[in-house]
This record gives C-alpha cells, sequence and structure tokens, in this order.
C-alpha cells in the first residue's frame, strides 16, 4: 500500500496540461501526492527529447518512444494528461493513467486535492486502469 506516489504530468507551458498526447508533451512536471496528509508536492521538471516536432513524425506512436518516456520516469505510479496516444496500451501495462478536460495545471491540481480517495482507491488497484477526473 502506498502512503505516498509520484505522478508525471504531461505539460506545454508551466500553467498548462499538454493539449495533445501525453508523449508529445514538452515536458513532464513531477509531482510526489502524500496520500494520508493530501498534499502535493512539485519535485521536477523534465524536458522531453521524444517529442514529435509534427504529425508524421518518426517515432510517433512507436514502442521506442513509449519505452524512452518511461526511462525518463523512474518511480512514477501515474501518468496525468489531456490526452493518451496509440502508446495508451503499452503504458497502461506499467502505470496508472489520469485524465483530465481541464488543461489548467491549478484547476488540475485541486482535482487531485480533492479527490483523495478515489486516488488511492485508484493506485492501489493491481490492474492499471484508466481513470477520468473532473474538476470538484
Amino acid at each position: 500500500m502506498y502512503e505516498q506516489i509520484k505522478i508525471a504530468f504531461g505539460m506545454e507551458t508551466e500553467d498548462l496540461l499538454n493539449k495533445d498526447h501525453f508523449g508529445n508533451s514538452v515536458f513532464f512536471r513531477i509531482a510526489e501526492f502524500n496520500l494520508t496528509k493530501n498534499i502535493l508536492s512539485l519535485t521536477e521538471k523534465i524536458p522531453n527529447p521524444h517529442r514529435d516536432h509534427g504529425e508524421k513524425s518518426a517515432g510517433h506512436g512507436e514502442e521506442a518512444k513509449a519505452g524512452g518516456i518511461a526511462s525518463l520516469l523512474p518511480g512514477v505510479q501515474i501518468l496525468a494528461g489531456h490526452a493518451m496516444g496509440t502508446n495508451a496500451a503499452k503504458m497502461k501495462q506499467k502505470y496508472h493513467i489520469l485524465l483530465f478536460k481541464n488543461l489548467d495545471f491549478s484547476a488540475v491540481r485541486n482535482s487531485i486535492q480533492a479527490n483523495p480517495g478515489k486516488i488511492r482507491e485508484f493506485v492501489h488497484q493491481e490492474e492499471k486502469k484508466i481513470l477520468r477526473l473532473e474538476e470538484p
């Protein structure tokens, strides 16, 4: 059972989730979420060297891209973003996936902190799943 989990957010800017799929994020914002104390702390920012630079970029949806992104995120249990691309099924083998309609990172953080029970239940499931979490 986890008391603290790591979440990787797919970001476009400091204030916005990436509107495209997770693997095309400009960078990943890593946060630690204490499930007992309901505290979400931002810990690091990781540039995404695997980002597509155009719709037909080589690597879009390829397994090597998913593996490259996974190698950037050691210890992460949840991938969080606005959308997942064609690698979602592959990534779901290793991570839980949390999706948000809202791109505003402040609203996303508030949504996580308003739903610690849902997050706790979600991350403690053996089978990796996808959860869409809306604003409170």
